[in-house]
């Protein structure tokens, strides 16, 4: 999985995530947040002008199949999630193919993440080295692992999901945290 940079984020584009063989197997838009390049958004394959008010698209490579977004996080999405979450007036709110609310991730004071889903499940981001990442569930349970790496000359980040994780969850939860981190939510 590349590691999205602020000027990405801004103009927007595509990014491919790989298996370990090379294989695309999520394509992830970026909406844009340039005026310029929104005005262009939604008119070449994989675009919608309908998918402005979302920051990014998981889509399957093959097939264009949607299978989750994300988007600006309102104080409602947090209240909906979680009677314990506090508005901090800066997140995303995860939403089903459907478009549904999932869930929403913001950024604890600890430097860490968390993302809270509707039906309470939650998910804790933390740092555990240099340029590495645990995901893990309320009980402590694993459930991904990111670390930076180079592969063909190019720094990428490997996500180790563990069996029976939804892989289109922890892509779209990690490019979520690049998001909230260049502070790009969008408007």
């Amino acid at each position: 999985m590349p590691k999205i940079t602020f000027g990405k984020l801004v103009e927007g584009g595509h990014a491919s995530i790989d298996d370990i063989q090379g294989t695309p197997v999520f394509d992830a838009a970026l909406v844009p947040l340039s005026l310029n390049t929104r005005a262009r958004w939604g008119y070449a394959d994989r675009e919608s002008r309908d998918d402005l008010a979302k920051r990014v698209i998981l889509r399957s490579s093959v097939d264009n199949y949607t299978f989750g977004s994300c988007r600006r996080c309102t104080e409602q999405d947090v209240a909906t999630t979680s009677a314990h979450a506090t508005w901090g007036g800066a997140g995303l709110a995860f939403c089903h193919h459907s478009e549904a609310l999932f869930g929403v991730l913001q950024a604890e004071e600890s430097g860490g993440f968390v993302m809270r889903a509707l039906d309470g499940w939650t998910i804790f981001v933390h740092e555990v080295g240099q340029e590495r990442l645990q995901l893990e569930d309320g009980s402590g349970w694993v459930l991904a692992e990111v670390e930076a790496s180079t592969v063909r000359d190019n720094m990428v980040r490997v996500v180790k999901i563990q069996p029976m994780v939804d892989a289109g969850l922890i892509s779209l939860l990690v490019l979520g945290i690049d998001v909230v981190t260049h502070g790009l939510v969008g408007d």
